[in-house]
């Protein structure tokens, strides 16, 4: 499974170094500022992430979250 990290605080830096033993690859990480309001989740960039997980800011998340829905994979 391919990971998304919003965030690089202690808990993104946690899941990153766990994530090997569980069969995970961080395929990016995303900050304050290589994400300003959600512009670094542009369509296509991350096509082959199966999941994205936000430690963001509470502030970012507002961004995130409609950035990451216009993006769907089924």
């Amino acid at each position: 499974m391919r990971l998304l990290l919003l965030g690089y605080g202690r808990m993104g830096k946690l899941v990153e170094a766990l994530a090997p033993e569980y069969g995970c690859e961080v395929a990016g990480v995303l900050d304050d500022v290589s994400n300003p309001h959600g512009e670094g989740l542009t369509a296509g960039r991350w096509a082959d992430v199966d999941v994205a997980i936000d430690f963001s800011s509470p502030n970012a998340v507002v961004h995130n979250v409609p950035s990451l829905s216009r993006r769907r994979r089924y």
